[in-house]
């Protein structure tokens, strides 16, 4: 039995994106953005996971507020395989559910779980690592997570510790999961990378149906009940009820607190592919095309045509502009973003306080903007 015969893959596209306001905003958050070409994250996201299988084997989940936008930007993907949540409740409510329709379509699936907001440079060697990480939790009967191979101590990233070998597979290393550690100080984060012992923990899970679900019967028993009471009701005429009632009494809580971290059967493969979660304006301009004196100018492709962004003894600046043009003069390592309805400066080094910006707008009743 060939896996590839059962290989699904969920998209999840629910985030919000706050730390990447103005630009990314309650009604159109960072996945439905394009930074560097004409496509969207999401949109490259579902371009990868078709070179793996075809589109009626790709499921997105979402929050119900953006199932028209997937509609629009993917047509090609089956109405019926856009999961909408009724509200959010993290990643372990959001895997749970998007495996529950997978298993009406096939028992025995093995699901590729992806996030809509990543970039990944080398398409290549992901796609041939998840096909790997899919073929041994399919034959092997182990839940697999994708553990990038960290470049620099990154304290901003939980890290995954690699346990005892399993096997070895097309030049890779399997181990079990020995831990998970949660975001580290800098130095931590150092000794972490210098041990070799380490990956960063992208949130890539890949598994069978039968065992997620089994996993959350085991670990996690309280939403697993959830589950099984919407599974039940699945295809019946109340099943938009009880999608909502059992989102409103399950538990917000991340995949990795309700299985990862208590699993005896999780096991890593490492990625050397290139990875980046666009968790902030600082990782835009890490990623971006730098002039001769290191400055990222991104014009919004939607904003006025033949507008000028311009600098005079200014350097590793990003500057996002939209709709008028823009002068750095002096100034260094600033981020400048003019979306036309939100104005955003920072120090680069601080771009990561956006979100305490953002917090901010919804405490004085500034929702709009947000």
């Amino acid at each position: 039995m060939n896996y590839l015969d059962h290989l699904y893959i969920v998209v999840l596209c629910g985030g919000g994106g706050t730390r990447v306001w103005p630009l990314s905003v309650s009604k159109k958050p960072k996945q439905f953005l394009n930074f560097y070409s004409e496509k969207t994250l999401y949109q490259e996201t579902v371009g990868r996971a078709k070179k793996l299988v075809s589109q009626e084997k790709i499921f997105i989940i979402t929050n119900q507020k953006y199932v028209d936008e997937i509609k629009q930007e993917t047509p090609e993907i089956p109405t019926a395989n856009i999961i909408g949540e009724p509200e959010k409740k993290n990643t372990a409510m959001a895997m749970g559910t998007a495996a529950l329709y997978i298993k009406q379509k096939d028992p025995e699936a093995v699901i590729i779980n992806l996030y809509s907001d990543h970039v990944i440079t080398n398409e290549d060697v992901f796609l041939n690592t998840l096909k790997i990480s899919a073929q041994i939790a399919f034959e092997d009967k182990c839940l697999m997570t994708i553990g990038v191979t960290p470049t620099f101590p990154h304290p901003g990233l939980g890290y995954i510790k690699m346990g005892e070998e399993i096997k070895k597979e097309h030049d890779l290393t399997i181990t079990k999961v020995d831990s998970f550690k949660e975001k580290p100080d800098y130095e931590t984060a150092k000794q972490y990378v210098e041990s070799g012992k380490y990956l960063w923990n992208a949130g890539f899970y890949i598994w069978r149906v039968d065992q997620i679900l089994q996993s959350f019967k085991d670990l996690s028993p309280n939403i697993y009940s959830k589950l099984a009471q919407l599974e039940q009701n699945l295809g019946k005429k109340n099943e938009t009820v009880i999608l909502k009632k059992v989102y409103q009494e399950v538990e917000d809580i991340s995949i990795d607190f309700a299985i990862s971290e208590k699993s005896p059967n999780l096991c890593v493969v490492p990625g050397g592919f290139g990875w980046y979660d666009i968790g902030g304006w600082k990782v835009v301009y890490e990623l971006g095309k730098k002039n001769e004196n290191g400055n990222v100018l991104i014009k919004n492709k939607d904003g006025k045509q033949d507008i000028p962004a311009v600098s005079f003894d200014a350097k590793d600046n990003l500057v996002y502009y939209s709709h008028q043009p823009v002068a750095l003069i002096g100034v260094e390592n600033l981020v400048v973003v003019d979306t036309g309805e939100g104005l955003l400066i920072c120090h680069k080094e601080k771009a990561n306080d956006v979100k305490k910006v953002v917090q901010e707008l919804q405490d004085k009743g500034y929702n709009d903007y947000v």
